[in-house]
């Protein structure tokens, strides 16, 4: 989990006037490759609060109300935002050797990167059935949580597994000390992706 490895990182923006429009889109992105039988997962924020959930990205529909969320699988992205009248959207996935990336579309550097898991609230409780697991939390008394997960035991708890990117260090270092101190100073991630979703121990709980 925590071994450094490097790759290249590759982000476009997508806008659209619905998440529904926007799916429709991804569903004939070359660069994607999803199709309507691709299944992702989806997350979204809410009034009403947040939700994960599991399914088909043709049948995807967020909730009412709910103003930002991710679909995701372990090859890419897609984080969306609602802006007004307008869904701002942004896929952030590797960048394949196989093929050329328009240039003038997506946008790339190397980087090296980490993957990570990060536990979400409530132990394991039962099997929910068609593949989500209730989970409880005795800070929140009488509150299931439902995740897309399945196979849990007693105290596992479900996880986002996040790909963490950090910038390389420069192959040369300008000369100029200001130009170091420039280097020195800027973040070190440049940027994270979530990559799926999962259950277990959490050796730190």
């Amino acid at each position: 989990m925590d071994e450094r490895l490097e790759t290249r990182i590759a982000t476009r923006r997508l806008d659209a006037a619905t998440v529904e429009a926007l799916c429709e889109k991804l569903l004939t992105d070359q660069g994607l490759r999803w199709n309507a039988g691709t299944e992702v997962f989806a997350y979204h924020e809410a009034v009403t609060g947040c939700g994960l959930v599991r399914g088909r990205l043709s049948e995807y529909r967020p909730p009412d109300g709910a103003w930002e969320g991710r679909l995701f699988t372990q090859d890419a992205e897609v984080r969306w935002v609602r802006t007004g009248d307008q869904v701002q959207a942004w896929i952030t996935k590797e960048a394949d050797a196989s093929r050329d990336l328009d240039s003038e579309v997506w946008s790339s550097r190397c980087v090296f990167y980490l993957t990570r898991r990060y536990y979400l609230a409530g132990e394991f409780f039962k099997d929910g059935g068609n593949g989500v697991s209730l989970f409880t939390e005795g800070r929140y008394p009488g509150k299931e949580f439902a995740y897309p997960v399945s196979g849990g035991k007693p105290k596992d708890r479900a996880y986002i597994e996040v790909r963490e990117y950090f910038a390389k260090k420069p192959e040369q270092w300008p000369g100029e000390a200001n130009e170091v101190e420039d280097i020195l100073n800027a973040p070190m991630l440049v940027a994270h992706r979530f990559t799926g979703v999962g259950v277990g121990r959490d050796s730190h709980g």
